[in-house]
């Protein structure tokens, strides 16, 4: 189960309501998140674009406020909540419409690397370097 590691809640993180119900089948899954016109946070893009990604503890009712990372580091990232194949140094990305982690940087937005197998290093749309 994926959980937040080391973040500063000064810059790394913010809050927001959620706007629906989180179940069992969200707990420790990280996801991208993007904020509804109210302001609440949303699975994927919402009407705002990618904020930044969650993986929250246990189930949320609508309304209770949450610590979207935006910096900061997650532990215990498993294959089952990435799509592809996890390695250290490979660039993670989140797919907008449904806020899914991804190895595909096509069409999708930057959320960090991988350090370790298991450790993902969240600087959540900043573009990772481009080596010459």
């Amino acid at each position: 189960m994926a959980r937040f590691d080391h973040t500063d809640p000064n810059t790394g993180t913010f809050r927001a309501r959620l706007e629906a119900t989180w179940l069992d089948a969200d707990v420790g899954v990280v996801r991208g998140v993007g904020l509804n016109a109210n302001g609440r946070a949303v699975k994927g893009a919402g009407a705002s674009g990618l904020k930044g990604v969650v993986a929250l503890g246990m189930v949320r009712n609508a309304r209770h406020p949450i610590d979207v990372m935006t910096t900061g580091e997650i532990l215990d990232v498993t294959d089952n909540e990435v799509t592809g194949t996890l390695a250290a140094g490979i660039n993670i990305y989140c797919v907008p419409g449904t806020g899914l982690l991804t190895v595909t940087a096509t069409g999708n937005v930057y959320v960090g690397h991988m350090v370790e197998i298991d450790r993902l290093i969240v600087r959540f749309g900043m573009f990772p370097e481009v080596s010459a």
